[in-house]
């Protein structure tokens, strides 16, 4: 997985806590699989400050999903998904790619 991102201090600077997402796409080998181990990693995501507020299917490939997450801090979320644990869920879920970006409020 890749990111492109604004330093965490920029970030606040465009529309302060809570405004901060993450959107992540991820082609697995199989959904009801992949989902299991997605709903077992809510808690500890919580515990990094990220909450899911959306969970989407691709009409045509059920296997590529896309979640939103809202995001306490970029620096957190980072955190989370650079955990060992992270990365092993992954592989027992069947990603098999993945990309993700941290969204803020566009300029105005």
């Amino acid at each position: 997985m890749t990111a492109d991102h604004a330093p965490e201090s920029q970030s606040e600077s465009r529309g302060g806590i809570g405004t901060r997402q993450l959107l992540v796409r991820n082609r697995v080998a199989d959904y009801a699989r992949w989902r299991a181990c997605f709903d077992e990693d809510l808690g500890p995501a919580a515990d990094y400050g990220l909450k899911l507020d959306a969970l989407w299917q691709d009409a045509a490939d059920p296997n590529n999903v896309f979640f939103l997450f809202a995001v306490r801090s970029i620096d957190e979320a980072e955190a989370f998904m650079a955990r060992p644990e992270s990365q092993e869920m992954g592989t027992r879920a069947g990603v098999l790619d993945g990309e993700f970006s941290f969204l803020v409020p566009a300029a105005t």
